[in-house]
């Protein structure tokens, strides 16, 4: 998120770690995984990366996703249309195991290396948003499968 309009640091640390594993690897991509809606987000996260030294075309952004799962399967998308078999994924270490989940549900067969940031501002908040996320996802799955099995 933003502070003073400039990344606060547990988004300036997913940034960092990103960036490590960029340089890395001359051939990686990042697909930016920022809520759409917000729009300010968004572009000082880019300018973020490319400050860093990130080429411009090196930097990927979903269509329109405003949750993580939207948000992963715009990702999906643009790496299955790239024929890409192996994703790191980064993010904050409370954050990560929903986010790995939701890459399996969406069907994502190849590797997946995760890599959290442990920088966080709150923990408590953070692990309550996590838990509220979590539970999203299991009602939105569990509506999909009793719409499509009513009975079961």
């Amino acid at each position: 998120m933003l502070q003073d309009g400039r990344l606060n640091m547990d988004t300036a640390s997913r940034c960092d770690v990103a960036l490590r594993v960029v340089r890395e690897d001359p051939n990686t991509i990042v697909v930016l995984s920022v809520d759409y809606f917000i729009q300010s987000l968004r572009e000082v996260t880019i300018a973020y990366l490319q400050n860093s030294g990130l080429a411009p075309e090196r930097i990927m952004t979903p269509a329109e996703a405003h949750d993580t799962f939207g948000e992963t399967a715009s990702a999906l998308k643009i790496l299955r249309d790239r024929g890409v078999n192996e994703v790191t994924v980064v993010s904050s270490w409370y954050h990560l195991l929903r986010i790995c989940v939701i890459w399996r549900y969406l069907g994502f067969n190849g590797k997946i290396v995760p890599k959290a940031s442990f920088e966080t501002m709150n923990v408590f908040g953070c692990l309550a948003w996590e838990i509220g996320g979590f539970y999203k996802f299991a009602s939105k799955i569990l509506n999909e499968k009793y719409r499509h099995n009513p009975g079961t």
